[in-house]
């Protein structure tokens, strides 16, 4: 192991969460979203019902096929590489134009699981939950400390370190902001610690989150609540759905 690489005498004490499991019980901020079948649903009643917007790169986007996490610009990817969503078709329009994109799609999430980072009555960020925070270290603090093992290049021990010593320090705040406190310790494009919050998620059943993003700088007064998808089978275009739809027939039939 290099010099520069932190020590891993405690490494055996960190254990990553059970996959898979539920954590909804323990009275964590999850709210579901999206109550309409969107399969169910003509184009004009879908277009009608339809309330989240992206700022997409096609004018034909569908999620299934163009949206591709490693394809992200990193500088926009404030809150983890995911599909961002606003319930504002304005500020996805202003998006859309400042990054040039070709439409501001229509989407409809259902059954998402999300979990809601927002005050209940406010457009503002509430604390990340001490136990997920707690959670989210014991999971991800592990598999930092292997990729610093299977590296010798001390560019990146560097960066890892940096990261895992922000880290520790994440147990012992009494508020934690998701954007500012958790994904703000990447200091590398395309952190690792985006891919690891979205497996997090995942792994805890979490579809996604709702967070107040703050925008980018041209957005940063914005305080419109954005809904971040790190699983992309939760929503869609009104083409999306009835490709799955027609995807589940077929297999139903085999």
């Amino acid at each position: 192991m290099n010099e520069n690489q932190p020590s891993t005498s405690e490494d055996q004490d960190f254990v990553a969460p059970e996959t898979g499991k539920e954590e909804i019980d323990k009275g964590y901020p999850v709210e579901t979203i999206g109550d309409i079948e969107p399969t169910q649903l003509s184009p004009e009643q879908f277009d009608q019902q339809a309330w989240l917007f992206h700022a997409a790169n096609s004018a034909d986007f569908h999620v299934t096929q163009d949206f591709d996490y490693s394809q992200e610009i990193v500088d926009t990817a404030t809150l983890g590489q995911g599909l961002y969503t606003t319930t504002d078709q304005k500020v996805a329009q202003n998006y859309a134009a400042l990054r040039q994109a070709a439409a501001v799609a229509k989407l409809l999430p259902f059954q998402a699981k999300m979990l809601n980072l927002t005050e209940a009555k406010e457009a503002r960020n509430a604390s990340v939950p001490k136990e997920i925070v707690r959670e989210w270290v014991e999971f991800a603090r592990p598999q930092i400390i292997d990729r610093v093992r299977q590296t010798s290049d001390q560019l990146q021990v560097s960066r890892y370190s940096d990261v895992l010593g922000k880290m520790a320090k994440l147990v012992q705040k009494d508020i934690v902001d998701l954007r500012r406190d958790i994904l703000d310790t990447g200091n590398a494009p395309f952190s690792i610690v985006d891919d690891l919050w979205r497996e997090f998620c995942q792994v805890q059943g979490w579809d996604g989150v709702i967070c107040v993003e703050g925008g980018e700088d041209h957005f940063s007064k914005n305080q419109d609540r954005t809904y971040i998808f790190y699983n992309l089978e939760k929503v869609g275009t009104y083409r999306d759905w009835q490709e799955r739809k027609a995807r589940q027939e077929s297999n139903e039939l085999q």
